[in-house]
């Protein structure tokens, strides 16, 4: 035998030993010990135990570790996609034309701008909406569906500066200092 068994051998008959030489419990303490049991089996029975079912903390937990998993699955694909998102074409540029509809391409030259968004009253004038992609040397370009009618709008450069399509008629001033483009879509006198 090893030398730790032979530890745990000695302590195992010591605990024996110990064991047997407990007195037997005289008459009054078996009946305080078992009232102390009836008391604590009746306020036990009384009142319900959630983890008192079998297995059901183990699916607790199983429940809780899934929904941990799933939340970082969505976290990681909603990372991943913010990340792609600027490479990656819109979905607003491959939607097709319907009955109501038509997809319109806007262009606008802006040398050593940095960023240029179309705005307009097709998107609520939302300078998130419709952010233009940097397309040849000063081009900026974005293609989306525009409603039938007439629309203006304008290009926002670098989040400040406001500028008209050169290549479109001027609306009427509108009181903010820059004249808005005009844009008329499907039907006739059409752009």
């Amino acid at each position: 035998m090893s030398d730790s068994e032979d530890r745990r051998e000695l302590w195992l008959e010591r605990m024996r030993e110990e064991y047997r030489a407990t007195p037997p419990l005289g008459s009054e303490a078996k009946e305080r010990l078992e009232k102390k049991l009836d008391l604590e089996s009746a306020t036990v029975t009384s009142r319900p135990r959630l983890w008192s079912k079998p297995g059901l903390a183990t699916r607790i937990w199983a429940m809780a570790a899934g929904l941990l998993i799933v939340a970082g699955a969505l976290a990681w694909v909603m990372a991943r996609s913010k990340a792609s998102d600027r490479s990656a074409p819109r979905v607003q540029d491959a939607i097709a034309p319907s009955e109501s509809t038509s997809v319109v391409r806007f262009v606008l030259s802006a040398p050593g701008a940095s960023q240029v968004s179309l705005v307009g009253d097709f998107n609520d004038w939302n300078v998130a909406s419709a952010p233009m992609r940097h397309f040849d040397s000063d081009k900026w370009i974005v293609v989306l569906p525009v409603r039938h009618g007439r629309h203006v709008y304008a290009f926002l450069v670098d989040k400040a500066r406001w500028v008209s399509d050169p290549g479109a008629p001027l609306a009427p001033e509108d009181g903010f200092g820059v004249p808005n483009s005009v844009i008329v879509v499907g039907g006739p006198g059409s752009t």
